[in-house]
Formats: C-alpha cells, structure tokens, sequence
C-alpha cells in the first residue's frame, strides 16, 4: 500500500487500494488545513460465515459478532481476521448489533436492534472473561426499556429507539440512536453495566447524520468514535465540559464495526453481505487527525 499523493489544501485524504477507503476528513470549522496523507491497510476480509454486527479489540486479538438472521455465535479472530475459536451464546440473536468489553475483560453484547422501533424485549448479554475459552456460554442478562418510549411503534417523525452501537465505561453502558425520523440527531442513554432489569436515561445527544452503525472509545478512555457508513464523528474529551469534534468521511459500504486496539489503531469490519463490503481495515486514528480541523461541540 502506498502513501496518497499530495492533494489540494481543504482535505486530508487516506488512501489505499481497497474501493470502499478514499475517504477525506470534512473541513466542519470551514477552514483550510493544509493537504496531509495517511495510509489505510486491508487486515483481511471477512470470513465468510459471519454477518458481522460489531467487532472489539481484546488482548489484541478481535471478537465479532453476527446480525439478525444468523446464529448467536461469536468469533474470536487473529490479527490476520482469520477464525481462531468460536462460542455458541445461549439466549438468541433477535437482532444482535454491537458489542462492547469492560476493565475486566467480559464481554456485553447488545441485542437491541430495532429497526422498526416496537421491540419491547431489548437485551444485552454478558459473556464473563473467564468463560471465554468455552465453546457455549449461558450469558447473564440485562433487559432495558427507553425512558422515553411509550409507542411501540411510535410514529414516524419519532422514530429513535434502534440501536446499533454501544461503549462501557465506569460501571455503565452508552447507547448511541440510529435514529430513523429526519432530525439526524442521535440520542445516548446510559444503563448500569450488571444484570437486571433497568429504564435507559437519556443523557445526551449529538447532531450527526442519524445512521450510528458502532461506536468504541479510545485506549485512554477519553474519546468517542462513534461509525456511520460513510464517516466517523470523533468526539475528543466527550466526557469532560468542553469536548471538540473532528469527522473523517469516506466512500459508503456497509461498515458496521469499529475498534481500537491497545497500539492505537483504529480497525473497522464491513457487513459481508453476499461476500460484498467484506474488508477488514485499519489505520493510525492520530494519523489520521493530525491536520484536521476542530469544532467546538455546545
């Protein structure tokens, strides 16, 4: 893979030789940066008996995670993406969309996809560390609600409670919207990160394109990636009282997994839709950002 050339002052492009990564980071502050180049590389693509839903970095080895309409397996991956040890969750996969590990290790898969907004049995299943060279796991359970849902569905102009994207941090669960009304503004809820029964708050929301298909956190903990299919919103700060946003934008495909691993690359999985937008990707997120513009968020 080779280095992008040189490009006109307004864009930072990364480029490779794989279709689906030209992409530019927005100039959002309508500033001019000066023209930077980063590099991203195909990891891999795919194997071919996933649907992949979400994917996290874990002692630098992957775990993704399959969609709706296939078996609620979840895959353990090398560094090259390849298969190296699978398990079998015991509960379903109604619609299994992200997943996301804690301090400790144990891994929260989110079964909250909902895409016509009328779910009532959203869940989210915890597989313990310790447990993860078994081949089946009885997962322990947490079942959630929206503490502003009251229609199932509810109408059109309010259509905010699917969910594909899902981070971990001091003891709770984030939840980012894929919202599906025209607002575009996607709408975080917190649950604390044990078992039981719990009403997510809404805590926040942020104006982005609306479709959210993952999220993660940086290594030090203190900045949201939030993925769409055709950008990532990277929130610096997000929990402190003046966070800044920078967004890379890109060709869309179905990208529905993003992490980070402990060497600070970013790595993002396609869908691998008819053995179609199947790559593997990573690149260098601080790369990546080094020239680009900030936005102050309200």
């Amino acid at each position: 893979f080779n280095w992008a050339p040189r490009l006109p002052a307004g864009c930072i492009f990364l480029k490779s030789n794989l279709p689906n990564f030209l992409y530019c980071i927005a100039d959002i502050a309508n500033a001019s940066p000066k023209a930077s180049c980063a590099v991203v590389l195909e990891v891999g693509t795919i194997p071919p008996d996933s649907f992949t839903s979400g994917i996290i970095s874990l002692n630098n080895d992957f775990w993704l995670i399959n969609d709706s309409g296939n078996d609620p397996i979840i895959y353990k991956l090398d560094h090259t993406g390849s298969i190296i040890h699978s398990i079998y969750v015991r509960g379903g996969n109604i619609d299994w969309e992200d997943l996301t590990k804690d301090d400790q290790g144990n891994i929260y898969i989110g079964d909250f996809g909902n895409n016509k907004n009328k779910r009532v049995n959203l869940k989210i299943y915890i597989l313990p560390y310790k447990q993860l060279s078994n081949d089946t796991i009885t997962p322990q359970v947490i079942n959630f609600k929206y503490e502003n849902q009251t229609s199932f569905p509810p109408a059109e102009s309010e259509l905010d409670f699917d969910c594909e994207s899902m981070i971990w941090t001091n003891q709770s669960l984030y939840f980012f919207s894929k919202n599906r009304s025209k607002s575009k503004q996607t709408k975080i809820y917190k649950i604390p990160a044990a078992p039981g029964n719990y009403t997510a708050v809404l805590k926040d929301s942020i104006l982005t394109n609306g479709g959210i298909t993952s999220a993660t956190l940086t290594t030090d903990g203190e900045n949201l990636l939030l993925l769409s299919k055709k950008a990532i919103y990277v929130i610096k700060n997000y929990f402190q009282p003046s966070p800044s946003l920078q967004i890379l934008t890109f060709k869309k495909s179905r990208k529905e997994g993003i992490c980070m691993n402990s060497f600070g690359k970013v790595f993002i999985a396609e869908e691998n839709k008819d053995d179609k937008d199947n790559y593997l990707y990573s690149f260098k997120l601080q790369e990546a950002l080094h020239k680009s513009p900030l936005k102050k968020m309200n």
